[in-house]
C-alpha cells in the first residue's frame, strides 16, 4: 500500500512540474510575441514637446494661446494609427507635474519615417499660478495604435 502512495505521489510531482513549465513557456511566448509585436515598435515612435512663446518666430509662437509644438516621429516599421499621451509640466528641479491631465490625441496615418506635428494650450491645474511657459514641459504616459 505505501509503495502505491509513494508512486502516486512520484508521478503527481512530475505533472505539475510539467505543468510549471508549460506555464513557463506559454508565458515566455506571450511576452515575446507582444515585444516584437507591439512593445519595440513603440519605443520608436518619439514625441517630442518644445515651447515657442508668442513672437519668437518659431512654428507656434503666431498662434495666440496654442505655445506647445509637439511633434510625432514613427521611426517604427509599421504604420502609426493614433497616438494619445498627456503632457507634463515642471518647475526646473522639481519632479511635481503641474499641467493637467489632460490627454490628446493625434489620428493622423503616419507611415513609417513619417513625422507630423501640431500646437497644443499649455494647461497647467487650475490652482498653479506659475507661468507655463516658464516650465519644463515633457510627454508623459502615452498609447500608440499600429495598422
Amino acid at each position: 500500500m505505501f509503495h502505491i502512495v509513494e508512486v502516486v505521489l512520484r508521478w503527481l510531482l512530475k505533472a505539475i512540474l510539467v505543468v510549471a513549465i508549460l506555464g513557463l513557456l506559454l508565458w515566455g511566448g506571450v511576452a515575446a510575441y507582444s515585444y516584437f509585436s507591439y512593445e519595440r515598435h513603440i519605443e520608436k515612435v518619439d514625441i517630442a514637446v518644445s515651447v515657442h512663446p508668442e513672437g519668437a518666430g518659431a512654428i507656434c509662437s503666431d498662434m495666440p494661446g496654442l505655445p506647445l509644438f509637439v511633434d510625432i516621429i514613427n521611426n517604427s516599421s509599421k504604420t502609426v494609427e493614433e497616438v494619445r499621451f498627456i503632457l507634463e509640466a515642471r518647475r526646473k528641479g522639481h519632479s511635481a507635474n503641474l499641467a493637467s491631465n489632460r490627454a490628446y490625441e493625434s489620428s493622423k496615418l503616419l507611415k513609417p519615417g513619417q513625422v507630423w506635428g501640431d500646437c497644443l494650450p499649455a494647461v497647467i491645474e487650475d490652482d498653479v499660478t506659475v507661468d507655463p511657459l516658464g516650465l519644463e514641459w515633457s510627454v508623459g504616459g502615452r498609447i500608440v495604435t499600429f495598422e
